[in-house]
């Protein structure tokens, strides 16, 4: 009787530990990067100074040591297992003005 008991405990346990990825009861959202906003975007003005274009859309997440006239903000987002949502706006300079912007995320 024992042993039975053993072996129901064991298969009892496992189905319940089993369970925990079935029902995915705890979703982890990942997000890195600087989250690009639309409204941001459209302060966005020609011959703005680079320090204006960090105070509006914040420290770039890649800084080119080579190419110091762009700037280049990424963002990702993923929840779980789901497909990850990424942004890019890349921001070019001349002579320290802003030139223009290329994104490929359509404005919300």
């Amino acid at each position: 009787m024992k042993t039975t008991q053993k072996l129901l405990s064991i298969c009892l346990t496992c189905f319940m530990l089993s369970a925990c990825g079935i029902f995915r009861i705890h979703a982890v959202t990942v997000q890195q990067g600087n989250q690009i906003q639309a409204a941001s975007i459209k302060r966005l003005k020609p011959d703005m100074t680079q320090q204006q274009v960090e105070n509006i859309l914040g420290t770039p997440m890649l800084v080119n040591t080579f190419r110091d006239d762009r700037f280049n903000y990424v963002y990702t987002r993923q929840v779980s297992d789901s497909n990850a949502e990424h942004q890019q706006l890349t921001v070019y300079f001349k002579n320290g003005k802003l030139v223009r912007y290329e994104t490929d995320k359509k404005s919300r």
